[in-house]
């Protein structure tokens, strides 16, 4: 589902003007279903990046020690 999709919905009129209720509320459910489905990827996403970010400081950590290490061999 994409904004566009929920932009474009059009509901079909009820008997007395209004719109049908059950339609609404149907697309309401599929809606908050989407919501919800996106919330968590995001978090299972945050979740990897925060690893990997932790990993890319690790090994910039290791590279400055092993560039420490080079520079005190040399000296």
């Amino acid at each position: 589902m994409t904004p566009q999709d929920i932009r474009e919905k059009t509901f079909e009129k009820a008997m007395f003007g209004g719109y049908d209720m059950a339609a609404v509320q149907n697309y309401q459910e599929e809606v908050a279903t989407e919501l919800a489905n996106a919330q968590k990827e995001v978090a299972v996403l945050k979740g990897k990046m925060k690893v990997l970010v932790d990993k890319i400081e690790e090994y910039r950590g290791v590279e400055d020690g092993m560039r420490r290490t080079l520079m005190s061999a040399q000296s």
